[in-house]
């Protein structure tokens, strides 16, 4: 098969013109020529009910705060309106409030975007999910002819996790080298292999690295532009980039926070290149509602690709019990369907998902990262605020912390640590 870097201006357009459609009819966002996203204070209107959920999240976002967050945000969007929240502080030297919109690390919310760019080559002739790694990027993986591009994208190529060794050293070390891509993969690869190619889900930010390298051979471009012209732009997303070792963030960002053995420290500007197509991505809470909303409604890929996108493999996570091609789904307490994902980066911790059809949909940022037991308890919260949104009753009452009913072992905290 011939990957050339030909012209994709026919796709590109296609996308376009079927994505304002459904976006206007949602009026989740403008067309692309002018994405605002109308966000009020108007409480939303919970799935499984009339009930208003707001005080009972702003209760949680004070809990979170009280167990450990710096600061909390939530934006919930439902058909182009929506509000937004926030508690606790974006800066602790100077109790700065925890800013409700501003910007900061999507972390693997990045995986879901660099799906898309590979969905998106798939559908114009360029690749095919059964094409091996070896064909792409040969030479680099051990058996690659093995390994396919679907399986890197549901993580089932039995790949280890390369993080399992860069995070040997805390942030403030390692957030000071620039990594290749090359060298992240490598560092992969030393840790053998975790399964054999399709036999089951093992996570691994390794997979997607080798993906930003497979968009990047097949298009003969940057990610970050084919991100920025094939999927931000088109689903109005101005506030969201690449960077590849800038450390700074955009004005009005919160401060992002590493917790660790009780130790806290401020990583907000870090060299991003250990993470890039795994976990680097910079976004608003804003600009990850019109990416969720362009990319379930049929407006970024094929009515194929869309479909193919949640064809699931079970990841035996009771919160996130199925993965699809870069896309998580979340369980709820009433049984409403939520498609996104989540992200953990040094300073960030972020859980954003949506209904199926992209029309409601809930962002809860943390500015911090903690790889401590007590974290458990935060992330409890971002589950139950997203489960009072969609289903007006948290997810887990933490009353019953007391009683020692809630686990805030290993098994809990793992859940963000992607």
């Amino acid at each position: 098969m011939s990957h050339s870097n030909r012209s994709r201006l026919g796709r590109r357009c296609r996308g376009l013109a079927a994505l304002t459609v459904p976006l206007l009819l949602m009026g989740a966002v403008a067309p692309v020529a002018s994405a605002e996203t109308s966000v009020s204070t108007t409480a939303p209107a919970a799935l499984a009910g009339a009930r208003d959920a707001r005080a009972d999240v702003e209760a949680e976002l004070r809990r979170m705060v009280d167990a450990g967050a710096p600061g909390v945000a939530v934006t919930t969007i439902e058909d182009g309106s929506g509000w937004q929240a926030a508690d606790g502080v974006g800066n602790l030297d100077d109790n700065t409030p925890m800013p409700e919109d501003g910007a900061f690390r999507a972390a693997s919310i990045t995986k879901t975007m660099v799906a898309v760019a590979v969905l998106q080559l798939v559908d114009d002739g360029s690749l095919a999910l059964t094409d091996s790694l070896e064909e792409l990027v040969p030479g680099l993986v051990p058996d690659a002819e093995q390994i396919t591009v679907e399986q890197l994208l549901n993580h089932t190529a039995g790949l280890a996790d390369y993080t399992v060794t860069l995070t040997e050293q805390p942030p403030s070390e390692y957030g000071k080298r620039t990594f290749s891509p090359t060298e992240l993969v490598q560092m992969g690869v030393a840790l053998g292999t975790v399964g054999a190619p399709g036999e089951a889900f093992h996570y691994s930010n390794t997979g997607y690295v080798l993906l930003g390298m497979i968009v990047e051979t097949v298009t003969g471009r940057d990610l970050a532009e084919v991100l920025d012209t094939e999927v931000w732009s088109p689903s109005g997303m101005t506030d969201t980039t690449l960077p590849i070792t800038d450390p700074r963030l955009p004005a009005g960002h919160p401060s992002g926070y590493f917790m660790q053995d009780g130790q806290r420290q401020d990583v907000t500007e870090i060299n991003p290149s250990f993470a890039w197509a795994a976990y680097g991505a910079v976004s608003t809470a804003e600009d990850l509602h019109r990416f969720w909303a362009g990319l379930l409604s049929g407006g970024l890929l094929s009515p194929e690709s869309t479909e193919a996108l949640r064809e699931t493999v079970p990841t035996g996570h009771e919160f996130w019990p199925s993965y699809g091609l870069g896309i998580e789904e979340m369980a709820t307490t009433c049984g409403v369907e939520l498609w996104g994902h989540t992200g953990s980066i040094p300073g960030y911790t972020t859980v954003s998902f949506a209904t199926e059809d992209g029309r409601h949909q809930a962002t809860v940022l943390i500015n911090q990262q903690d790889t401590g037991p007590e974290s458990a308890l935060v992330t409890i919260g971002s589950m139950n605020i997203v489960n009072l949104e969609f289903c007006g009753v948290p997810y887990l009452d933490l009353s019953a912390r007391d009683s020692g009913a809630i686990d805030t072992g290993s098994g809990l905290r793992a859940m963000l640590e992607r």
